[in-house]
């Protein structure tokens, strides 16, 4: 089975491309203040200049602040770690706010001036959703799927942060274990498009919990 195994679909459902940890790409922030492991990018072959969207982590091991990125917006949610202090915002007008694992995603304009601080030590590990304002917008979110979730957008991207879980479209499922993640690339909407919706559900006696990333046409509603 390849690295990035497809699911092809029928017409009108989601076409699902699960991502394996090996083949997630490791480079230098933009600024080269620490390390980025791209999960995934469009359109594909982008570079941190030109993309709409990106989804990633990042380890932060250092004060420091982040990467300026022109006409983006940006969500992060901590992975691990202790907490990070992050101030963003204009010099007359920042907003401050401290993050940790149980923290609910936070949004910022990736172009405004943003500086992380390690409260507790660090490093820390973050995730992040990055798209182009002025075509795209996304939802980022935390899920506990044990009773099931469906989960419709333009695209979509599911990353497993523990136990594992079936994702179904009618036509097909791909597994997730905790580190995996999975796109659907179907062609961009300006809303949620039901018929292809994903539908998360958990194995095992415990939950299992994911990250969420639905990335629409700008001017819609999740």
């Amino acid at each position: 089975m390849d690295r990035r195994e497809r699911a092809e679909c029928e017409p009108g459902v989601a076409t699902m491309r699960k991502i394996e940890p090996s083949a997630f790409r490791r480079m230098p922030w933009k600024n080269g203040g620490g390390e980025t492991t791209e999960i995934a990018i469009g359109p594909a072959g982008a570079t941190a200049d030109d993309f709409d969207w990106r989804v990633s982590t990042a380890r932060v091991v250092t004060p420091g602040p982040f990467s300026h990125f022109q006409g983006i917006d940006r969500s992060l949610v901590v992975l691990s770690g202790n907490k990070l202090r992050l101030v963003t915002g204009p010099l007359d007008g920042n907003q401050v706010v401290v993050l940790d694992r149980a923290s609910a995603p936070f949004q910022f304009a990736g172009d405004m001036p943003a500086y992380a601080d390690l409260v507790g030590g660090g490093p820390v590990v973050d995730f992040n959703v990055m798209t182009r304002r002025a075509d795209f917008r996304h939802v980022l979110r935390k899920i506990s799927a044990r009773e099931g979730t469906v989960v419709a957008g333009g695209i979509v991207v599911l990353y497993c942060l523990a136990g594992s879980a079936a994702c179904r479209t009618d036509s097909d499922v791909v597994q997730l274990a905790a580190g995996e993640a999975l796109v659907s690339e179907d062609e961009l909407t300006d809303r949620p498009m039901p018929d292809r919706a994903i539908r998360i559900e958990c194995h095992g006696a415990d939950d299992c919990e994911l990250l969420t990333v639905q990335i629409f046409s700008q001017g819609t509603k999740a």
